[in-house]
Formats: C-alpha cells, structure tokens, sequence
C-alpha cells in the first residue's frame, strides 16, 4: 500500500491518492493531497480542507487528532502563500489556536502581509478585497485573536490605513482593547484625532479637549519649525491636516456636549471658551515667528500668510459653531 501511494504520488495522481486516503480515513495525507495539488482553484482547496478537518474532528470525538494538527501547522507557510485571508478563516473555524503561530510564519513577509491576515478576522467593516468563500461571513471581530495580536493588528491599522483608526475602533466591542493602551498606540502614530476620540468615548469629554489644546501646541511649534526651515509643501500640509482634523474633533466634542447638555451652562461655556483660546494662542504662536508683510512675491511670505489665513479660518469656524449652538 505505501508503495503504491509513493508511485502515485511521485506521478502527481492526487485525486486517486485522496480517494485513497479518505476512504482509510488517514487524514493527515489527506490534507497533503489537497495541498500538493496545483490544479485546484484555491477556494475549492481551503473548502476542501475546511471538510477535512470538520470530518477528521467528528471521527475522533471532537478533537483533531495530533498528527491532523501537526499536520496544518507545519502547512501554514503553504497555506499562507495560497491565500492569506482564506488561511486566516480557515485557522479561526477549525485550528484558532494556531493564529499566533500563523503570524510568526508571517513575520519575514513585508507588514501588510501581517495586517491583512489580522484584517481579515478583526476588521468591523469588510473592504472589497476581503475574501469570504463558502458562505462563511463574520458578523464581529473574532473573539479567538489573543490580546497581543488585537494589539498588533491596530499599530498595522495606524500604518497602513490610519483614516480607518477611528471608524474601527467605534465599532469594536468596549473590552476589545485597552483604551490607554489603545490611546498610547495612535499618539505614537501621531493620530491625535483619534487619540482625542478614544478620550472623549470613553466618557471624558474635558479631559479629551485638554488633550487636544496639548497637541495643538506641540502642532503649532512644528509648524512654525517648518516655516523657518522652509519644509517641502506636503510637510506643511501634513501638519495642517493634523491641526484641522484636532480642531474639528474639539469643535463635534463641544456641539455633542452642548446638545446633551450633560454639564452646567457655566462648563458647557468654559469649553468653547478654551477651545477658541488654544486655536487663537495656535494663530499667535505662528504669527510672532513670521515676516512683517512685505513683498507680496515672497514665495517665503505667500507661505506664512497661507498658513496664518488657514488657521484663522479654523477660529472663524468654531467661531460660527458657538454661535449655531448659542442660538
């Protein structure tokens, strides 16, 4: 038998092997069988193998047997370089145990690699290239990622898509991940934005407008800093965008306070009051290490004044909002 299972194996005749195979209920070279062979659309495999594994389970109780383990874990880098998310779905519904050895088999892929394998089973909003096959949807964040890997999957998310940091972390359950923690992890990644959510969410709504007064000061020192080392545009403009998504956040932290009117008037006053402070002391600080007007022509001086006008625009803005709310 094992001779003639080397001669058909040697001739790539996988499906006779895994008639073979599945009619001994070996299911480890079963597996293989699947594995080995190239002619099989990858969803048809991991669907294959998904059957495998539940059949094999049911034959023994409920467990897979050591060698069916065994087996898939030292298939991962196989699997992983078929389908990523197929083998991320595939390790969650039969072999969640296995997450963490998938990822340190991930680790000398480049880092996206590592973030769509976490994707896949955390993200709360599918994007396009997510693949799901078999009907298998999930409908939360897998409860089966460790909290190291929870973790790591949104330092990936504040490296590879930081516009969804905060759509993201809205939608995970409130235990998911430690919110200091979490905070911690967007400001090294300079997401004060969302640094400033994770704060007013969590039930702060002063403590996260002191926060952003900080970060707007710490801001407007890099934007002076790049006005006299005369940074490249995008440098500039990335400050600014930081400084407008802080300043709107404030402003929609003010409004929902104002709305629910959870404070006393005096604080819901007090707080508009130090957000129109820290975005006028943001303009004072900027505009103290500018040129007086002079030639119009400056490229130099076009640039100060583009940044002074931008800034001010955001005091006239939260301005107006005060006044909306006042009325």
């Amino acid at each position: 038998g094992d001779r003639l299972a080397v001669l058909f194996e040697t001739a790539a005749f996988y499906r006779i092997l895994r008639s073979w195979h599945r009619h001994e209920r070996q299911w480890a070279p079963l597996i293989l069988a699947y594995l080995k062979d190239t002619d099989i659309p990858a969803p048809e495999k991991f669907a294959s193998l998904d059957e495998v594994l539940t059949t094999a389970s049911r034959a023994n109780k409920g467990t897979l047997p050591p060698e069916v383990l065994s087996t898939v874990t030292d298939s991962l880098p196989s699997l992983l370089e078929i389908g990523i998310q197929q083998t991320a779905l595939l390790i969650d519904r039969r072999l969640p145990a296995l997450h963490e050895n998938a990822m340190v088999e991930l680790a000398g892929h480049e880092s996206r690699h590592r973030y769509i394998y976490l994707r896949t089973l955390l993200a709360t909003t599918p994007h396009a290239d997510d693949y799901q096959y078999g009907g298998w949807k999930r409908t939360g964040p897998s409860p089966n990622v460790p909290a190291g890997l929870r973790v790591e999957y949104l330092k990936l998310l504040c490296e590879n898509e930081p516009e969804e940091v905060i759509g993201e972390l809205s939608h995970l359950p409130v235990d998911f991940l430690d919110r200091a923690e979490a905070a911690r992890i967007c400001q090294e990644h300079r997401l004060y934005e969302a640094v400033i959510w994770l704060i007013s969410d969590g039930g702060d709504a002063r403590g996260a407008l002191q926060r952003a007064e900080q970060f707007v000061e710490k801001l407007a020192d890099q934007v002076v800093e790049s006005l006299q080392n005369e940074d490249t545009a995008a440098a500039m403009d990335d400050r600014l965008s930081s400084l407008r998504q802080i300043q709107r956040r404030a402003v929609s932290i003010c409004l929902e306070q104002s709305k629910a009117a959870v404070d006393p008037e005096n604080a819901l006053e007090e707080n508009w009051f130090e957000l129109l402070r820290s975005q006028i002391s943001c303009v004072h600080r900027v505009s103290i290490h500018c040129s007086p007007a002079g030639d119009d022509a400056d490229p130099r001086v076009m640039a100060q004044r583009a940044v002074l006008d931008e800034l001010r625009t955001s005091v006239h803005d939260t301005f107006n909002s005060l006044l909306l709310v006042s009325s």
